[in-house]
């Protein structure tokens, strides 16, 4: 465990390194990746700066962004939305799209409605504080095209459960899966959804040089180094899509 921490300090100042040399040869738009031409920030909530800007961030996820991005969804529920990588994404890739956050992280909420304003979407989100299932009950509808993008650390446990929210059952939802602190979720959530809903389960997969973005003139081992995402493990989710409407 020891030995474990020691690695994991001197990867994150390998990191911070790469962070700082990044910083100097960016332009402060998102270089690659379906949020490409997006202006971003000069910060990050709970998760590496570097791929964001980069573009390689959850680079599994492209093609279910793109699919998200077709299906034209007339609202987006983003519960952990952090600085709004994906809410502001969503929001400047489909500009008839509402998207409601939310973030139990205080000082995220600033720096969302200001990467939102920078980028003139501020006018589609709403941000909110944690999440619950009452709440969550309160605004999905059946007869309006939703879906949710969930990340909260392990929180998707007691949040996303059908018998607490029934309009789950006919929601589309991309779930990030913290079996590290749930080992058994990948289970309870196929034994919840895999009546009302097709399961795909994505997993992370290593990067390699040819990620980077050619438009940024970087080195092999900072370009590296920008795009570790400092998981502490390898990652799942699972893209759940409805296949009938089973609730009114």
């Amino acid at each position: 465990m020891r030995i474990r921490k020691i690695a994991r300090t001197l990867r994150r100042r390998k990191i911070a390194q790469a962070q700082s040399v990044l910083r100097s040869k960016t332009d402060g738009y998102i270089a690659s990746g379906p949020f490409q031409g997006l202006r971003y920030i000069t910060d990050s909530i709970n998760s590496a700066w570097s791929p964001k800007v980069i573009g390689t961030y959850e680079k599994e996820l492209w093609s279910i962004v793109e699919e998200i991005i077709d299906k034209s969804y007339k609202l987006i529920i983003d519960i952990g939305a952090a600085e709004g990588y994906y809410a502001v994404g969503f929001a400047y890739r489909m500009q008839e799209t509402k998207v409601i956050c939310f973030e139990s992280e205080p000082n995220a909420h600033l720096l969302l409605q200001n990467f939102a304003k920078l980028n003139t979407v501020d006018d589609q989100i709403e941000v909110f504080g944690a999440c619950t299932p009452e709440v969550l009950s309160e605004i999905i509808y059946s007869d309006q095209r939703t879906v949710i993008i969930c990340d909260i650390e392990g929180a998707e446990y007691t949040l996303l459960d059908p018998k607490k929210v029934p309009l789950l059952q006919n929601t589309d939802i991309l779930v990030e899966l913290h079996h590290f602190v749930c080992p058994d979720i990948a289970h309870i959530f196929y034994e919840r959804f895999s009546e009302t809903h097709r399961i795909e389960l994505i997993k992370t997969n290593p990067r390699n040089y040819q990620d980077f973005p050619r438009c940024l003139t970087i080195s092999k081992k900072y370009a590296m180094a920008c795009m570790d995402e400092d998981r502490p493990c390898s990652m799942m989710w699972f893209w759940m899509k409805t296949k009938e409407v089973l609730v009114n």
